[in-house]
């Protein structure tokens, strides 16, 4: 990756829609705020890439996570044009007590490609999905669920 790249992970859990929208047109917003000391918010604009288990990049683009996790459906690549900031000042002051581990262990238990299956292959609109659950096309692991 280049300096004009950022990419983050896609987790399971809440929709498909960012995945969805970058397949339609490609334009991504993402938004950093400062809950601590300064206020201070960061959006990174450009065009989105996404990148799935069964793409080439994959393996060598999840190696630059320092913390990989198991519900990882896609990363997101933000291909940056532009970079807008603001003051902040009415983001909230919060602490960071830690990382939250009850997506991490629902996967453990319930299983990944089972929740993608079953309601995250398309937005709430319709519109396009990903091409790969848990690592296999949308296909095969559709037919592998239904034996």
């Amino acid at each position: 990756m280049d300096d004009s790249i950022v990419a983050y992970l896609d987790l399971t859990g809440s929709g498909i829609e960012t995945v969805s929208h970058v397949k339609e047109n490609g334009r991504i917003e993402v938004m950093f705020m400062s809950f601590e000391d300064v206020p201070r918010i960061l959006r990174p604009h450009g065009e989105g890439e996404i990148v799935e288990p069964v793409d080439e990049e994959w393996e060598e683009l999840r190696a630059t996570f320092l913390v990989f996790h198991n519900s990882a459906r896609a990363i997101i690549k933000v291909h940056v044009y532009r970079v807008a900031t603001s003051c902040g000042f009415a983001v909230p002051l919060m602490e960071y007590k830690g990382d939250q581990m009850v997506l991490h262990n629902l996967w453990e238990e319930r299983g990944l490609a089972e929740d993608q299956l079953e309601s995250k292959l398309t937005s709430i609109d319709g519109l396009t999905r990903l091409e790969s659950v848990a690592g296999k096309p949308v296909e095969e692991a559709v037919a592998a669920a239904r034996e």
